[in-house]
């Protein structure tokens, strides 16, 4: 029986003015290294020929953030994928999307079923303002908080809770072992924090010049484990420091929720020196009303199955909020 092929196309959008951002709440599609058999692409625009934000199919971020108020979205089965898929208990993908208002045109399948597209409510999104330092520096992150592969000698004294930013108090910094090939920093938090930004510096003595000159981010999913920072598909070298004492910083192209981030160096000056902070701000505080009841989000943002009488007149504001009334012979609205 010949397998059925399945694509699904459509633009998302938000109101004018306003940046898309999209989330993965669900991702269970074949794993595929090579992402040929099953895997969503997104794309920073409307069109399929807009800037490519990434094609996932192993693992997706929680968070993408668009550069304009569209977001166009291919989902791709060869068949053989999903019947693979079917097997090992894949079901698909959920998606959200937000910020003002959310509009979708229909997804447009050449065949097969959509059933396992799923786009829900949406979730949380930063406000713009998330972008606090997270306690690194000022010691609101504890030093139990801070763990890493090695410290230098073996040493406790220059362990994880030196890696403070602008800490001028000897050590200064997180020193790695010589022999760790391999090292990390990671940093755990107590509960869910958007992440949005990173800054870093090297070991603060004069008399050793020890820095990382490059590294990659990893966060913890709840669902999917350890997972890459990405960023237009593929795993982000965030470049590092080139002396001891000058703060680089990062502003996260596709933030992220977790509860723990871990820094992985991948080249260095010297041994391993770092002292670091990170920006965000904790998910419960990213919760803000949109507008409905201020009238941010204006009459014509709003649109309806159905009014009183078929009468959008009669869906009426009015000194306590928004009332609106659906017309009797349509039925229960939707």
């Amino acid at each position: 029986m010949p397998l059925l092929q399945l694509i699904a196309c459509g633009v998302l959008s938000v109101y004018d003015d306003n940046k898309i951002a999209i989330g993965f709440n669900e991702f269970k599609l074949v794993i595929d290294v090579n992402c040929d058999s099953e895997y969503v692409e997104l794309r920073d625009g409307e069109t399929e020929n807009s800037p490519l934000l990434g094609r996932y199919c192993e693992s997706a971020p929680m968070l993408i953030i668009g550069s304009k108020n569209k977001m166009w979205m291919r989902y791709h089965s060869d068949g053989r994928g999903r019947e693979e898929g079917r097997e090992e208990g894949k079901k698909g993908f959920e998606a959200t999307w937000t910020t003002m208002a959310q509009a979708m045109k229909p997804m447009k399948p050449d065949g097969g079923d959509v059933d396992d597209v799923k786009i829900v409510e949406p979730l949380p999104h930063p406000p713009k303002k998330c972008g606090e330092a997270l306690g690194i520096e000022n010691g609101e992150i504890k030093d139990g908080q801070l763990t890493a592969s090695s410290v230098w000698m073996g040493v406790s004294t220059f362990g994880p809770q030196q890696a403070r930013l602008n800490n001028q108090k000897w050590p200064q910094g997180w020193s790695a072992d010589l022999t760790d090939k391999h090292p990390w920093l990671k940093v755990s938090f107590q509960s869910d924090y958007v992440i949005t930004g990173i800054a870093t510096q090297g070991y603060g003595n004069l008399v050793f010049s020890e820095w990382v000159e490059s590294y990659s981010l990893v966060w913890l999913d709840t669902k999917a484990g350890e997972v890459h920072y990405h960023e237009d598909g593929k795993v982000k070298v965030l470049d590092g420091n080139s002396d001891h004492a000058t703060v680089v910083r990062h502003v996260l192209k596709e933030p992220f929720i977790t509860k723990q981030v871990t820094v992985r160096p991948k080249k260095w000056k010297g041994s391993v020196g770092l002292r670091m902070e990170l920006y965000g701000c904790k998910l419960d505080d990213c919760k803000e009303p949109l507008g409905l009841e201020n009238r941010n989000i204006k009459d014509q943002q709003l649109i309806a199955s159905s009014a009183w009488s078929d009468d959008q007149e009669n869906s009426v504001p009015t000194e306590e909020g928004l009332i609106w009334i659906a017309g009797l012979r349509v039925g229960q609205p939707v």
